[in-house]
């Protein structure tokens, strides 16, 4: 049995190792902070310039936002050209910046674009009803009325300029072995002056200059015979084209190409085309239908397409 001075001298010996442990530990060091002080910042050398922002990385534009035109048109832009009865816009832009402005304008005066072409610069619109019903021409009972619009837009003879020219057609819907059909009438020229007027209106041009167009007075003296139309006076050859041109456009065919006094088209439900020429005579011009090999065609065919521009010369 151990003895109690052997219990002390134990309890002696623990106690100091426990003192000796405590001693020997070292205490932990504090945090050395180390403060640093704010560079200046860096200075661009004067002969150097600032680098471009990329575009790419720019914010992009809010989605609703409105788009800003692309170029603004002036009132001095716009002219209105004359030939007779005949009128035309002439503007100074490029037919490339107006054939957008165009394809709005046909929609703020709610008419949907039926088709376009850019490489021919024809532009239709669909058919639109003009909100007229219950009339009577003579003996038959129109049930309603509708329009359609052509505009065609050919570089103008000054560098950077455009001619817009404009069409109408109409028909009306009657009743006809029991049963509602759409018939073709004589365009209206009051309609397509005021079109134009809207379309100077849209492109920049006051109410007072607009107006200038509405006051026409000329007249054509159109004689048909079996092979060629003959229309006196033109003023000059390019002109009795060009309104043999819009006759055609009136009457729904469809030109595809113009050379100097030469106009190729298509008529209505064929796929083969037909060249019309203006050519100048004694008193005005003389307008005869050819085949594409240049034979000069006689005979019903010819002869409705004659029709046709004469009814639609203006």
């Amino acid at each position: 049995m151990m003895g109690r001075n052997t219990v002390y001298r134990w309890v002696y010996i623990i106690a100091v190792a426990f003192l000796l442990v405590a001693c020997g530990t070292p205490k932990p060091k504090a945090k050395e902070v180390k403060v640093v002080e704010p560079e200046p910042p860096l200075e661009v050398p004067p002969d150097l310039l600032k680098p471009e922002v990329d575009q790419a990385m720019s914010v992009p534009e809010v989605a609703n936002q409105p788009k800003k035109e692309a170029f603004v048109i002036q009132a001095g832009d716009v002219k209105i050209a004359r030939d007779g009865s005949l009128r035309w816009l002439v503007v100074d832009h490029d037919a490339d910046m107006l054939w957008p402005r165009l394809n709005n304008f046909w929609r703020s005066e709610g008419f949907a674009v039926a088709w376009q072409d850019i490489k021919l610069g024809i532009l239709e619109t669909v058919w639109k009803d003009d909100g007229k019903t219950g009339l009577k021409s003579g003996s038959t009972n129109i049930v309603a009325q509708r329009d359609r619009y052509r505009v065609r837009l050919e570089r103008g003879s000054n560098p950077g300029s455009s001619e817009i020219y404009l069409t109408q057609r109409s028909q009306y819907q009657s009743t006809q072995d029991d049963k509602l059909i759409w018939i073709p009438m004589r365009s209206d020229p009051e309609k397509e002056a005021e079109m134009l007027h809207k379309l100077l209106l849209y492109l920049g041009l006051k109410e007072n200059q607009a107006k200038a167009l509405l006051n026409d007075n000329y007249e054509f003296h159109l004689s048909l015979s079996a092979s060629q139309l003959s229309v006196a006076p033109v003023g000059s050859t390019p002109r009795a084209r060009l309104r043999a041109e819009l006759a055609l456009d009136r009457s729904g065919y469809l030109v595809k190409n113009i050379k100097e006094s030469a106009i190729t088209f298509q008529p209505k439900d064929q796929s083969q085309d037909y060249v019309l020429r203006v050519e100048p005579d004694r008193k005005g011009a003389r307008i005869t239908v050819h085949n594409q090999k240049g034979k000069k065609i006689t005979g019903p065919s010819a002869l409705n397409v004659l029709k046709s521009i004469k009814a639609n010369w203006i």
